[in-house]
């Protein structure tokens, strides 16, 4: 049979669990805007009924937890798409940077305007190339400025490629900090969870701050996690664990001497309490496979790396091609003595060996010397042969000493290069080469450097442009050398795989444009994927205000129910105790 303090108790315990309630709700209004806060909901259940001759009776409510809004499915995916996103959107904000100075619709970016000046500058130059005209004089400084301007922007371009991988090496020395941070906080609230949790609690705000770091740490790096039994989770990056119950280990940022120097990502792992292991830390570079950081190692390593190379096959061609030409003509000035600009590492060593090599492929040939007398007249022509498997730099200068009668001289200088002299108070040019040997050398070159990132006009020329050579043989009227460097714009190259120079350069825009839009296009998709995994874990876990306030009216009536339930009790009790008597 029922009682009446039996039944006072149910009322109580209908109050006691909305108060629990309403204390609940509370707490989720006051952290609507929290991030990473999981809504809470009360767990509540009916009590033990007791036993009468009625049949069971119900005894009123219990709270048995308070449980927070999580689904692991949907937290993980979150992540998972958090990385891939991460992973566009850094390769994106990489390839924005690097296209600033190739922008072809902004004045003074680009190659394709210097480009055609400086052909254009040739073509103007040939029209008076062998006059000592002041006319004639104004064009080669021109040609100059042209010239020093198309090499500078090369020089630039190359830097500001190099310049966004520099950009990529910081960023990736700060990602790892920060990673290096967030690890150990995720061990610090392992240990944290696990020893709230052993009387069966559940640890909701620290699950959620461990669940924010996890976020978080995603951005940077697929990450993966495995929870065990006590709450504490194992956190995976590349393969390693970095996280391990209460223990996080480290990962270090660092050079790799194997690639210049640029940054790689490295696993230290910690064998207790300050204590790191004297291992080799294991390289991971290649393990990572989402997040920012595995995006911006692709792009520095596949595609700037590309880009440089690219940059590098047009100016070795504008080097070359333009070199070759120039090489066998002549100003108005003649030569007493020359020093290339190019060397090898070892003179006595043939030219297809690694260290005896010249910057530039030479081939089976041979090149020409012509000596002039004070009136301009040849006098002597010294040709000389070159064989790339047997010749050597040192044989080439001895084989000028010994064809040219004593009228020339050659040496090897303290760099490895070669001076050709005249001994006999004459002049001289050159007049022939079918081996390359001069351009490769860089005797009576144009341009100096051997690649984007040092391209320039050779010394020689900047300080005096009457070394420029417009014609083959420096007569009157010669203006063939001129007219030739101005054709190359027209020329398909076999160092630009059958391109004009102007078409290569074209390719390298396209290939910078082509790879942009396709990263663009990648990165909104992902990013429209990040944002729905996003909303539809937000529809589990996230507060709505709408709905607490509902609630919040929901545990109020309840409580007054309950209020008013228990006055009626009372007044029945006080009716018992102090009314049967009277």
């Amino acid at each position: 049979m029922s009682n009446l303090f039996g039944m006072l108790y149910t009322g109580v315990s209908g109050i006691m669990a909305s108060q629990v309630a309403m204390d609940v709700v509370g707490n989720n209004l006051n952290n609507l805007r929290t991030p990473g806060y999981s809504r809470q909901m009360v767990s509540i259940q009916s009590k033990q009924p007791r036993p009468t001759v009625y049949g069971p009776m119900g005894t009123g409510v219990e709270v048995t937890g308070i449980e927070r809004a999580h689904n692991d499915l949907l937290a993980k995916a979150v992540r998972r798409e958090s990385s891939s996103y991460n992973y566009f959107g850094s390769m994106q904000n990489s390839l924005g940077e690097a296209m600033l100075y190739f922008n072809e619709l902004e004045p003074g970016a680009g190659l394709g305007d210097p480009l055609k000046k400086f052909f254009g500058a040739w073509q103007e130059l040939s029209s008076t190339s062998p006059d000592n005209t002041d006319e004639a004089a104004v064009k080669r400084y021109a040609l100059l400025e042209q010239s020093e301007t198309l090499a500078r922007q090369l020089r630039e371009g190359y830097g500001s490629i190099e310049a966004v991988q520099n950009n990529i090496d910081i960023r990736l020395v700060s990602n790892v900090k920060q990673i290096n941070d967030i690890t150990a906080n995720i061990a610090i609230l392992n240990a944290s969870i696990m020893t709230s949790e052993i009387g069966g609690g559940s640890a909701n705000d620290l699950r959620d701050q461990r669940d924010l770091l996890l976020d978080q740490l995603s951005t940077f790096a697929t990450v993966t996690t495995n929870e065990s039994e006590n709450g504490q989770v194992t956190v995976f990056i590349g393969g390693q664990v970095v996280v391990d119950r209460d223990t996080s280990h480290l990962l270090e940022a660092k050079p790799n001497p194997d690639k210049d120097g640029s940054i790689d990502i490295y696993f230290k792992p910690v064998l207790g309490v300050g204590t790191i292991s004297n291992a080799e830390p294991t390289n991971i570079t290649d393990s990572l496979i989402g997040g920012s950081m595995a995006g911006d190692i692709k792009t520095r390593d596949e595609l700037l790396e590309g880009y440089l190379g690219e940059l590098d096959v047009l100016a070795r061609a504008l080097i070359s091609e333009t070199n070759k030409v120039h090489a066998v003509g002549q100003g108005l000035l003649r030569f007493d003595q020359i020093t290339s600009s190019n060397s090898v590492g070892n003179s006595i060593l043939p030219f297809d060996n690694v260290a005896g090599k010249l910057p530039f492929d030479i081939s089976k040939g041979s090149f020409s010397i012509d000596v002039y007398d004070n009136s301009g007249a040849v006098i002597n022509t010294v040709t000389i042969d070159v064989d790339p498997a047997s010749d050597t730099l040192a044989s080439i200068s001895s084989k000028i000493n010994t064809a040219s009668g004593g009228m020339l001289g050659s040496t090897i200088n303290e760099d490895n290069g070669i001076d050709i002299f005249s001994t006999s108070g004459n002049t001289f040019g050159f007049s022939a080469d079918t081996s390359g040997f001069l351009a490769a050398a860089g005797l009576n070159a144009f341009f100096s450097g051997t690649s984007a990132k040092d391209i320039d006009i050779s010394a020689l020329i900047q300080n005096d442009p009457e070394y420029i050579a417009t014609g083959s043989s420096g007569a009157p009227g010669d203006n063939s050398i001129a007219k030739a460097i101005a054709g190359l714009q027209f020329k398909s190259l076999d160092g630009t795989s059958g391109r004009t120079l102007g078409e290569a350069y074209g390719f390298f825009i396209g290939v910078l444009a082509s790879d942009k839009s396709q990263i663009d296009t990648f990165t909104k998709t992902k990013e429209l994927s990040y944002q729905q995994s996003v909303m539809r874990n937000e529809s589990v876990r996230g507060v709505s205000e709408f709905e607490e306030l509902t609630n919040m009216t929901l545990f109020q009536r309840t409580f007054e129910a309950n209020s008013r339930y228990i006055n009626v009790i009372d007044e029945m009790i006080n009716t018992v105790v102090n009314g049967l008597g009277a």
